[in-house]
């Protein structure tokens, strides 16, 4: 059974009471015959004025409210963050990192604040609340699909993606040389970004929903640093990269880049 709601906990009470009336059919047919309710009586009972009145008396939805969120990085930093915000904002939100324990942890604290909510029906991650954990390797393409599959398999689809995952490899540091950092920095923060927005395009235009993806670069991406060339240069691609993924995955999908830039008084974005 595939059951439809405007939140994952809705979806569930929706799928077990469709569950229970097949077992009252199912009891009926076992003894006689059953028999429906006359349409009229049953929207008599589905729309009458007090139901009508108390759905006019309730809250705003919130912006993200009916919305799957995914946020790959979300294991600790800006990517824990930008969780924490879409799910203050209604959304249902996957924590994906390349560490799952961490991205568990995350996805743990958010049930802890918004439950799990009604309703038990629905069998291995299908069964899930309003936060899952995903291991991901956003250099890979097979993790990123079968990540991906998960959250389908959750949640039915995606609605937007937001990437903060990358990585700084400081020169005398990382153990690396110059040439295996530009090869690690740019595998991570520019191919990474393509990857995950390729493939989440392939679900959007499945689905032919709009959607939106949000590539996290850096304000080091516009000012040159010494010491950071591998990073630096990788982040001006990861700009470049989310102008030519504008381009390519539109109009269907709305992309959009921001750079954080910690300890200025403002951020900047990459417009599309």
């Amino acid at each position: 059974m595939v059951a439809w709601g405007k939140n994952k906990s809705e979806s569930r009470v929706t799928a077990e009471f469709y569950n229970c009336a097949v077992e009252v059919m199912r009891g009926s047919e076992a003894i006689d015959e059953y028999v429906a309710l006359p349409q009229q009586e049953a929207f008599d009972i589905e729309y009458w004025l007090l139901e009508e009145a108390k759905l006019q008396r309730m809250p705003k939805e919130a912006p993200l409210a009916r919305d799957i969120v995914v946020v790959i990085g979300a294991g600790d930093g800006i990517g824990k963050e930008t969780a924490s915000r879409v799910a203050k904002e209604g959304a249902h939100v996957v924590c994906a990192d390349l560490r799952l324990e961490a991205a568990q942890k995350t996805a743990d604290e958010l049930a802890t604040i918004y439950g799990q909510g009604i309703g038990v029906a629905g069998s291995g991650i299908s069964g899930c609340g309003p936060a899952i954990a995903q291991e991901v390797n956003i250099t890979d393409r097979d993790s990123v699909q079968k990540m991906f599959k998960q959250v389908t398999l959750a949640y039915g689809g995606i609605d937007k993606v937001i990437v903060t995952a990358g990585v700084f490899l400081a020169p005398g540091q990382s153990g690396m040389s110059n040439d295996q950092q530009f090869d690690v920095s740019f595998a991570v923060n520019v191919k990474g970004g393509y990857i995950v927005g390729t493939e989440a395009n392939e679900i959007l235009e499945a689905q032919g929903l709009k959607g939106a993806l949000v590539l996290t670069t850096s304000v080091n991406a516009a000012v040159a640093k010494k010491g950071s060339l591998a990073y630096d240069t990788s982040k001006a691609a990861a700009n470049h990269l989310v102008r030519e993924l504008a381009v390519e995955l539109s109009p269907l999908v709305n992309v959009n880049g921001f750079g954080p830039c910690y300890g200025c008084k403002r951020q900047y974005y990459v417009p599309s």
